[in-house]
């Protein structure tokens, strides 16, 4: 078995409806040269979380079998993911796998993968279907194609056996790290209903990424693929986008106009920085291997400056010159007293979260779907 499915439910958000049906075909050619610090630490995270459910917990200080360090953060990290888990577990009738490799026939014979966590409660016709992100960018939970894929994993693993018209599909985004107003656990859950139309949208978009001449659509997919460089759909888009940038715009727009204007400028920024992220990644390359002829050169950056050892002997350092290098003494934030222990009424009452300026996203079909259920 390859080490990776050529319909990867990790990918699913991409080759799976409304994405790119030739994904899965560009990426296999393109692939992804070794593995960034931020993938290595998600990897241990989630090795902490899958060993510890197992009864096999590993301590902060340990390494990951890549090699990475399990740190505090780590653990924090996956404690409410952890507790839920449990709490799931307990029950009578649950079966429950983690870092478990399901097959999906049902979406398309080159589609399976690892999921994070499945469960069924056949008592209560419960589907589960959880996934642990340790990154920082925000995924939505809503019509997320990668969970709907390891639930359709689940069922060929335990079979639909108990399932009626009835059942739910719980699907759980578990993010820590990402600060939005909806808090780091995303759940959506799905009427049997709601679930089985979606899973023919999903194998339908299974099959045309199969083609072998399936088209290249750019869009939101576009930001994570490694083959952004290489795609003449790419391209052609940047390149209308750049030639539209540099024509006058009409200041006698009706309101529909505008807000469909701001649509496809918001677009073409978003293929723009694709693409050049993309070729960025290429000329660098290039330029470290001792190729001249690309007209860039690579220089050292360097970030905010820090001190390199203890606090104690920064403040011994100043005191020994006659400097005071300390700062007033300082309360942790209102977030971490919650996570301390301090009753959030309480909280309430001496906090708040200020509105910030007002923002603009666009209308879509899933937020009315969202909406209305």
């Amino acid at each position: 078995m390859a080490a990776h499915a050529f319909l990867a439910p990790s990918s699913a958000g991409s080759w799976g409806p409304g994405g790119c049906p030739a994904y899965p075909r560009m990426a296999s050619a393109y692939p992804e040269r070794g593995e960034n610090l931020a993938a290595l630490e998600g990897e241990a995270a989630h090795h902490w979380l899958t060993e510890t459910i197992r009864g096999r917990p590993c301590s902060v200080g340990s390494a990951a079998p890549n090699g990475q360090v399990i740190t505090d953060e780590m653990v924090e990290c996956g404690q409410e993911m952890l507790a839920d888990m449990r709490e799931l577990i307990g029950k009578p009738g649950v079966e429950w796998a983690v870092e478990q490799v399901v097959h999906m026939p049902l979406i398309h014979a080159e589609n399976w993968g690892r999921a994070d966590f499945i469960a069924i409660d056949r008592s209560e016709r419960v589907l589960y279907a959880w996934d642990y992100k340790f990154g920082h960018g925000y995924v939505d939970v809503f019509e997320n194609w990668q969970l709907f894929d390891y639930a359709v994993g689940a069922l060929n693993l335990w079979g639909p056996t108990g399932f009626v018209e009835a059942a739910r599909v719980d699907t759980r985004i578990y993010q820590p790290r990402s600060f939005r107003a909806d808090g780091p656990v995303k759940r959506q859950e799905y009427t049997w209903a709601q679930f089985v139309p979606l899973i023919n949208n999903l194998r339908a978009a299974a099959h045309e990424a199969m083609k072998p001449d399936a088209p290249m659509v750019p869009g939101g997919q576009c930001t994570y693929c490694p083959a952004r460089h290489a795609c003449p759909a790419l391209r052609a888009t940047a390149g209308n986008a750049a030639d539209v940038s540099l024509r006058g715009v009409s200041s006698e727009l009706s309101s529909g106009d505008a807000g469909w204007m701001l649509r496809q400028v918001r677009a073409a920024r978003e293929r723009l920085e694709d693409l050049e992220t993309g070729l960025e990644a290429q000329v660098l390359a290039a330029v470290r291997a001792g190729d001249m002829s690309t007209g860039w050169e690579v220089y050292q950056g360097y970030g905010r400056e820090r001190w390199t050892v203890p606090a104690d002997e920064v403040i011994a350092l100043g005191a020994l010159m006659g400097v005071d290098v300390t700062k007033p003494a300082d309360v942790i934030t209102p977030a971490q007293a919650r996570k301390a222990g301090l009753d959030a009424a309480v909280i309430s009452g001496y906090a708040e979260k200020p509105k910030g300026e007002l923002k603009l996203r666009p209308l879509d079909g899933r937020a009315v779907r969202r909406a209305f259920g």
